[in-house]
C-alpha cells in the first residue's frame, strides 16, 4: 500500500481515532504536560498512557483533566501521586505556574523509568476514569 492508497489512509484513522476499550492495561506514560483546553480554553493537564502488551498493544490512551474547579483538581491528584507512589515528590501547586513546574518534574521522573497497571473504565455518570492500580520498574 501506498501513503496515496485510500484503504491505507481509512485504516490509519480509524486506528488512531478509535477509543481503547475499557479495562486494565500495562502502559508507559509517553506524554504528560499542562496545557489549556481547545473548547473552552482553560487550563489542562494531558497525559497520554501508550498500552505496551496485548491485543491493543501500542494505542494511546488520552487522558485530559481540566483543573479550574476543587474536584477537578482533586482527581489529576490522584492520578499524579499514583504515577509518583514512591518517589519523593510532593503532589502541591498553588497556580498554573507551580502546576506545570510539578508536571515537568514528575515526567523527568517516571519517563522511561516506571510503567503502571492502569484502570480505564467510566464513572455513573459516564466520564472516563484513570486509575493507576499498580507500578512497577520499566523493562
Amino acid at each position: 500500500m501506498s501513503w496515496n492508497d485510500d484503504k491505507f489512509n481509512q485504516e490509519d484513522e480509524n486506528q488512531q481515532y478509535e477509543k481503547v476499550p475499557y479495562g486494565t492495561y500495562e502502559v508507559a506514560v509517553i506524554k504528560l504536560e499542562t496545557t489549556t483546553s481547545k473548547s473552552s480554553g482553560k487550563d489542562m493537564v494531558t497525559c497520554w498512557f501508550k498500552i505496551l502488551t496485548g491485543d491493543h498493544k501500542d494505542r494511546i490512551i488520552f487522558m485530559n483533566q481540566v483543573v479550574e474547579k476543587a474536584f477537578q483538581r482533586k482527581i489529576l491528584d490522584e492520578v499524579l501521586k499514583k504515577l509518583v507512589d514512591d518517589l519523593p515528590i510532593a503532589i502541591k501547586y498553588e497556580n498554573p505556574r507551580e502546576l506545570y513546574v510539578l508536571i515537568m518534574d514528575i515526567f523527568e521522573a517516571i519517563s522511561g523509568r516506571l510503567e503502571y497497571a492502569l484502570e480505564f473504565s467510566k464513572d455513573a455518570k459516564g466520564y472516563d476514569t484513570f486509575k493507576i492500580k499498580e507500578c512497577f520498574d520499566a523493562k
